[in-house]
C-alpha cells in the first residue's frame, strides 16, 4: 500500500518475546492495516528505532497496552514505556486508556469493524502483514469462555491491533477513562 497520508497510527503491544506493532493508515473511519513489526528479545527503544527507520517523516500516533505506565524496559533509570514513546528521541503522539478495556470489548471492536452487524467491513489488513493474517485466522479461545487463548502464541499481534481499534472504536463507552498524550 502507498503511504498517502503523513499520519500513521500503531497499536503496539509490550513483551519481551515478541514486542509487536501494527501500522495503519485511517480515512473515514475505515481503517487499513498495512506494515506489522515483531521483535524478539527487545525493548521499546529498539521498537521506536524500527518504526522510525521505516517512516522518518510521518506523523506517529502510538496506542500502546495500558500497562504501559506500570512496565518498565531495559532502559536504566526505571524509566517507563510511556515515557520513552512519548520523550527523548521519539516523541510520538500517545493516545492510552486509563484502565483496560475488558478483553472480550477489545475482541468485540475488532470483530465490529472486521464485519459490523449489519455487514459494513471497515478494517482491512494488506496482505503483506502476513503475521497479523496468522494471528487474526489462528486465535483460539479458552474453552466455555469468550476469552482468547494465550498460549497458543497468536495474541501478541491481535493485542496490538485491539489496542488501536478499541480506543477509537470502543463498543462500551465509558466516560473519563482517556488520557492523551500530545505530540
Amino acid at each position: 500500500m502507498q503511504i498517502k497520508t503523513n499520519e500513521i497510527h500503531i497499536g503496539m503491544d509490550f513483551n519481551i518475546n515478541p514486542m509487536t506493532a501494527v501500522f495503519a493508515v485511517i480515512e473515514n473511519d475505515n481503517v487499513f492495516i498495512f506494515d506489522e513489526i515483531e521483535l524478539f528479545s527487545s525493548d521499546t527503544n529498539e521498537m521506536c528505532q524500527h518504526v522510525r527507520q521505516k517512516y522518518p517523516e510521518q506523523r506517529i500516533t502510538v496506542y500502546p497496552d495500558p500497562a504501559v505506565r506500570q512496565r518498565r524496559t531495559s532502559a536504566t533509570g526505571g524509566v517507563t514505556d510511556l515515557t520513552i514513546l512519548k520523550g527523548g528521541q521519539w516523541r510520538f503522539a500517545v493516545r492510552v486508556k486509563g484502565s483496560h478495556a475488558s478483553i472480550r470489548d477489545r475482541v468485540n471492536a475488532v470483530n465490529s469493524k472486521l464485519c459490523s452487524v449489519a455487514g459494513i467491513r471497515s478494517l482491512f489488513v494488506s496482505r503483506k502483514c502476513k503475521k497479523l493474517i496468522r494471528s487474526l485466522e489462528r486465535q483460539i479461545y479458552k474453552e466455555g469462555t469468550g476469552l482468547p487463548d494465550k498460549t497458543s502464541g497468536y495474541d501478541h499481534m491481535n493485542d496490538a491491533l485491539g489496542y488501536l481499534i478499541e480506543y477509537l472504536y470502543p463498543v462500551a463507552q465509558k466516560s473519563g477513562t482517556v488520557e492523551i498524550g500530545g505530540y
